[in-house]
């Protein structure tokens, strides 16, 4: 599948249609940089020093496009932990994250325990 930081952002673009996501007043797609990881990372939300917002996905781990579309939301959940100041460092996988992932799940017919 050929990924490119357009087609991240065309994602992230549809999905900010759709509920939950659309409630979130998530940051337009222009304050969001979108890249391509390497090595043996999958994905990955963070923010620099400088505070743009960064979705990276990694194309070789992504064989389908159902697989792309849930990482991407996966990291936009972790973005709006980030824009609540509620991003933890060391396990930005709490209780919050998986509420707000299960109603992305729930919402979007994702598979909760994979999200």
């Amino acid at each position: 599948m050929n990924v490119t930081p357009g087609r991240l952002r065309a994602i992230y673009e549809l999905l900010q249609e759709f509920a939950p996501f659309d409630k979130w007043n998530l940051p337009e797609s222009s304050l969001v940089t979108f890249e391509l990881l390497a090595g043996k990372d999958h994905a990955e939300y963070s923010v620099d020093d400088r505070d743009r917002m960064c979705i990276a996905v990694n194309p070789d781990t992504h064989i389908t496009l159902s697989q792309l579309v849930e990482s991407v939301a996966h990291e936009m959940v972790h973005l709006r932990q980030d824009m609540l100041d509620r991003l933890p460092a060391k396990e930005p996988h709490n209780a919050e994250f998986r509420r707000w992932a299960k109603a992305v799940c729930v919402a979007l017919g994702f598979d909760v325990q994979r999200f």
